[in-house]
């Protein structure tokens, strides 16, 4: 069963997670953690923090057509490019500017 978590319970968790920089993609500079690596004894904390994003995310246009939903928090967006909750097993973040903060 996916636990029900509050956004301040959300926002902890993702500020205290463990994320590594895409360096395959330094043109666009974002961080991401994963299911398997970074929350692999946490599963259900990492669906209820997923639960959580998809269901209080912003469809936002990224670029070549394409538009993802994305999640403010802690000073960064975070967002999934997988089709589902249940397919979501990695999670990007990138820094936003400070006149965006939310």
């Amino acid at each position: 069963m996916i636990p029900e978590y509050t956004k301040e319970e959300v926002d902890k968790r993702l500020a205290d997670a463990e994320y590594k920089f895409a360096k395959t993609m330094a043109d666009i500079p974002h961080s991401y953690t994963l299911l398997h690596k970074h929350w692999s004894n946490r599963k259900d904390e990492w669906f209820g923090v997923i639960k959580f994003v998809w269901e209080n995310s912003v469809k936002e246009h990224w670029k070549y057509g394409k538009y993802y939903n994305y999640y403010y928090a802690n000073g960064y967006k975070y967002w999934s490019m997988d089709p589902s909750i249940a397919k979501t097993d990695l999670l990007n973040r990138a820094k936003i500017p400070r006149q965006f903060h939310i």
